[in-house]
This record gives C-alpha cells, structure tokens and sequence, in this order.
C-alpha cells in the first residue's frame, strides 16, 4: 500500500496518515522462546543459493561490506530493525561491536517495525519504506524462529538470512518503545 511519508526529527521516513496493519492485532501468539531482552545478529545472507553475507567480495548483491544488520524484538509485537558499523571492512569479525547506544530508537538507522506471530513458529514483519516520492508497507512474510529461540530465518524470493541470537549486557540502559 502506497502512503505518503516525511522525515521526523530523527531523520527517520515514517508515515503521514499511519495505517500499520500489524499495530496492536489480537491474537498475537509470541512464543516465550522469542527473545526480547536480547537481539539477533545476521550471520549469514544468500541470494539464488549464492552467499552474500559474509563475503570477501563485492558485488551488486553484496553491499553489507560495512555494515551488520541486527533485529530486536519487544513484548508488544514491536520490533526494531538497525545497522552496526562493522569492525572490519568486510563484515566477517566475530566480535560485535554493538554499544548501548545502538538500540536507542530515535537514530537515524533504526526502523520500527511490527511483527504478528499466526502460530508459534512462523511470524510477519511489516515495514514502512522510503519510496520515490512516497512510502510503501512491505510484509516480510516467512520468518521462522527455531525452537530453541536462538535462531531466526527470514526467507524473501530468491533470497535467505539467517539471524542468530546475541547476549546484551545487563545493565545496559532500556530505551521506552515509543511507537
């Protein structure tokens, strides 16, 4: 659905007129094996069975050279989607250099997104994205959570990502989920 949207005073693309079909729907059946006081961190990305997350290469498909996605997820069928710097140049560092800062989400680079469980092992993500000239919801329909809860598999066309589940520290502040 195409909707007219602006920046906030985050730099964030939102929407005018918000019509998120996913805000607040019944029967939202979290599974307790979903984490919400950590997050997910992408290990691992492929498109048309070829990887493109890590790589060593550079190509059309592969532009995660800098940054490394992450998702978090929230009680209330909140989630957030954002990008961390990556330690390297190339995406392939074990070591997260994610900061407490980084789930802040008035930043410019976090997308507050909703997500609706049908049953307890497979959920949608919707999305509102920067078009041109206008906004768009996308539905991001096969995700799957595992059933250890430490694993995420979100499936789009031709194109797989594998998001594995990360620690935060504990006393690291929480920020309010404002949307």
């Amino acid at each position: 659905m195409l909707e007219s949207g602006n920046f906030n005073e985050h730099n964030q693309y939102i929407p005018k007129h918000p019509r998120f079909k996913y805000k607040n729907k019944k029967n939202n059946k979290i599974p307790r094996q979903l984490d919400t006081l950590n997050i997910y961190r992408l290990h691992y990305s492929s498109h048309l069975g070829k990887e493109i997350f890590p790589n060593d290469t550079f190509d059309s498909l592969n532009d995660w050279s800098q940054d490394i996605p992450y998702l978090k997820f929230y009680p209330n069928g909140r989630c957030a989607s954002f990008s961390v710097l990556s330690p390297d140049s190339l995406g392939k560092s074990n070591i997260s250099l994610i900061q407490n800062k980084d789930l802040d989400p008035t930043t410019g680079n976090f997308s507050k997104d909703y997500y609706y469980f049908k049953n307890f092992k497979s959920f949608k993500i919707e999305k509102f994205l920067r078009g041109d000239g206008f906004g768009i919801y996308i539905y991001i329909m096969d995700n799957y959570l595992n059933k250890t809860g430490d694993t995420i598999i979100k499936q789009y066309r031709n194109k797989i990502e594998v998001y594995v589940k990360e620690p935060l520290p504990k006393h690291w502040k929480k920020y309010p989920v404002d949307w």
